[in-house]
């Protein structure tokens, strides 16, 4: 038999199980986050804090300025939390402002997130809007960034995949504010 045949249909049997190993292992962590994902609409005076059976927890340590306030547009909120992460090796930390569970009108910003490593931790985010925008909620997440679950998430799943798959934990804490353009 032809010895170098042989060797690369072992190679591509090898390649084959690697790639069937990865996508199973993939595709359970994406099945776990969604699992374990827990998301919670926080009441108005009640402590803005949401964990998972996983033990991650994110906690909202201040808005600022407090809300309900006016801004003038451009200018930011920021939003100060506490993160525990024992179920994912780094997430991001994302925010976004909404009227009654609804994108507002207008124009937003944001600051980005930061890549957060497994353990404890405290860090920020914020927005602004740029032009004249009234919201009412801001909704928090914590989104598994393992370069890996992402990567495959975004180029196998095709519109299948959302942030949403990847989240850990999602809270909606009531916030007014308004954002008036000036002259």
């Amino acid at each position: 038999m032809n010895k170098p045949l042989l060797a690369i249909a072992a190679l591509l049997l090898m390649a084959s199980t690697a790639i069937t190993a990865g996508y199973f292992y993939l595709e359970g962590r994406i099945a776990t986050m969604q699992e374990r994902h827990i998301s919670g609409r926080i009441a108005t005076g009640a402590l803005p804090i949401i964990s998972n059976s996983a033990g991650d927890v994110l906690e909202i340590t201040s808005l600022e300025p407090a809300p309900p306030a006016t801004l003038k547009a451009g200018e930011n909120i920021r939003i100060k939390f506490r993160y525990q992460l024992s179920s994912a090796s780094q997430v991001c930390m994302f925010a976004k402002t909404k009227i009654d569970g609804s994108k507002p009108k207008g124009c937003y910003a944001s600051s980005g997130s930061d890549t957060y490593q497994k353990g404890s931790g405290n860090g920020e985010y914020t927005i602004t809007h740029l032009n004249n925008s009234v919201t009412n909620e801001i909704e928090v997440y914590m989104m598994c960034f393992e370069l890996p679950v992402v990567a495959y998430s975004n180029k196998f799943r095709g519109d299948l995949a959302t942030d949403r798959d990847l989240r850990l934990l999602t809270m909606v804490v009531p916030a007014s504010y308004t954002w008036v353009e000036t002259p």
